[in-house]
């Protein structure tokens, strides 16, 4: 027992040591959870600090370039999470204490509520304890996914812009359009969608009220949904309940120089594109 105990310990510690010294860069995630997991653990328990911080759904996720000059300023933490909402990446903010500079937040997505499930599983204090000193223990880091995912060297831009995008069904494409163009054309209850402002409110007053200079931002969509009557509704909305509490707004672009896989999540050329048109909009500001 004490010999097997013993070895788990040096297994561990030898991994910690192997972890901390080399560039584990290739992780990516098991599923959507995991990555979200991942994105939550480097933010939450790495020892970098970020003047500005990105919050919102899987749409603002796709975000995350590879390239560069293309790609999120360096000082800027992505923390939009696949398949979850702005409040997610707000609440994992304000439970780490940090206070950004620049807070950045996408609107697109604002009817969506928190995942309570997620919330609690990075608050378990004993796991966020062993997480803060033991880097191996983060999800980022889990031996089968370090393993599975492992690449010998890091690709180049050019390498990156190759990265296989599979030709879209048109057909398929269609029909998930028509779906969201009728779901679409019905506006969001009143009450629900006050509720939710209101709450995102509260989170942009807390941070407003530490120094934090707030930017909302939509991200573009199939021009057939780009103003359709539910999202016309959000995006008015916004803009009319959180200017008067000082925040900037990054408009919209033309819808019509965008492609998006399934009528809301842009392509990976796409994504450059409005990575390029985002870098230039808060250059202008600051």
């Amino acid at each position: 027992m004490k010999k097997s105990l013993l070895f788990f310990v040096v297994l561990v510690l030898a991994y910690e040591v192997l972890v901390r010294n080399v560039d584990i860069w290739w992780t990516i995630g098991q599923n959507q959870w995991h990555t979200n997991r991942m994105v939550a653990d480097d933010f939450l328990y790495g020892t970098d600090k970020y003047p500005s911080v990105m919050v919102g759904s899987s749409l603002a996720a796709r975000l995350r370039g590879k390239i560069a000059k293309d790609s999120l300023p360096s000082d800027m933490c992505n923390l939009a999470l696949s398949g979850q909402s702005v409040f997610d990446g707000l609440l994992i903010l304000k439970q780490s204490g940090y206070v950004p500079k620049h807070l950045y937040i996408e609107t697109n997505v604002i009817e969506r509520s928190e995942d309570a499930g997620l919330q609690k599983a990075l608050s378990l204090p004993v796991m966020a304890g062993i997480k803060t000193y033991l880097k191996s223990w983060r999800d980022s880091y889990q031996p089968m996914e370090v393993l599975v995912r492992y690449r010998p060297h890091k690709p180049s831009d050019a390498e990156i812009l190759r990265e296989a995008q599979p030709p879209r069904d048109e057909r398929g494409y269609r029909t998930m359009l028509d779906i969201q163009l009728e779901k679409g054309s019905i506006p969001l209850d009143d009450k629900v969608l006050k509720g939710q402002i209101e709450k995102l409110k509260a989170l942009v007053t807390y941070f407003q009220q530490k120094g934090t200079h707030v930017t909302l931002f939509e991200m573009p969509i199939d021009p057939a949904l780009c103003s359709i009557r539910k999202v016309s509704q959000i995006r008015n909305e916004v803009k009319k309940e959180f200017l008067p509490l000082g925040c900037d707004f990054i408009a919209v672009p033309d819808c019509n120089n965008y492609r998006t896989t399934d009528g809301v999540h842009l392509d990976i050329p796409s994504v450059y594109t409005y990575l390029r048109y985002f870098r230039n909009a808060i250059a202008k500001r600051s």
